[in-house]
């Protein structure tokens, strides 16, 4: 009974929106790349000091080797960041070209931790301009493995979070050779209630115990 009401709550209080969210981590992309990178097939990349969202921002260039680029996050995103459950997830991205666009059934974000990967599809692609976008950190914005995996649980993202091994940002969107641009991103927390700390503790103790017994 007590799991089943442990469960119950932290499955509310990440269901609720997010609301008076204090920023865990920050990149505004003012003086320095801060330590994102573009991986797979990237042709060049780098911080640009102005044309952000707003100042800088990080570019990237497609290679045109038919592998999509993604945004690859610094350590101050990894680590324990259970405070982020039920928070948000929030960045700026832009394009160089709209024409013969990619499928966007593919994850715009993605999460590792333990051995799971939780993915996520946030929005249409981005425009020509900054397009933001804001992911809620709730188990119903995220599919197991991929985008057209099983919907994750509350201890999928207890489990994952608090121990984020990678945190990847999808970068390209178009067949042809593109230019993409990513800015302002922000892991948010909401401030917890008691009962969302005993919640999130104990789901994070039933997952432990879950993933060590198999």
């Amino acid at each position: 009974m007590k799991h089943t009401i442990t469960l119950l709550a932290l499955a509310g209080a990440l269901a609720a929106p997010a609301a008076g969210a204090v920023d865990l981590v920050r990149t505004d992309f003012d003086s320095d790349a801060e330590g994102w990178r573009a991986l797979n097939g990237v042709a060049a990349q780098g911080w640009v000091e102005s044309g952000g969202d707003p100042g800088g921002f990080f570019s990237a260039l497609d290679s045109g080797g038919g592998v999509v680029f993604v945004y690859d996050a610094p350590a101050a995103y990894l680590g324990d960041q259970s405070a982020a459950l039920g928070g948000t997830l929030s960045f700026s991205l832009k394009t160089s070209t709209q024409a013969f666009p990619m499928s966007n059934n593919q994850a715009t974000v993605r999460i590792i931790g333990g051995g799971i990967t939780l993915a996520a599809v946030v929005g249409d692609a981005p425009g020509l301009d900054w397009t933001h976008y804001t992911l809620d950190l709730v188990p119903t914005s995220f599919r197991i493995g991929d985008a057209g995996g099983e919907l994750a649980t509350a201890e999928d993202l207890a489990w994952v979070f608090g121990q984020v091994e990678t945190l990847r940002i999808r970068g390209e969107f178009s067949q042809i050779i593109d230019r993409g641009g990513l800015d302002t991103v922000v892991l948010s927390a909401v401030p917890e209630p008691a009962t969302w700390a005993l919640a999130l503790a104990g789901v994070a103790g039933l997952a432990w115990r879950r993933r060590f017994a198999r």
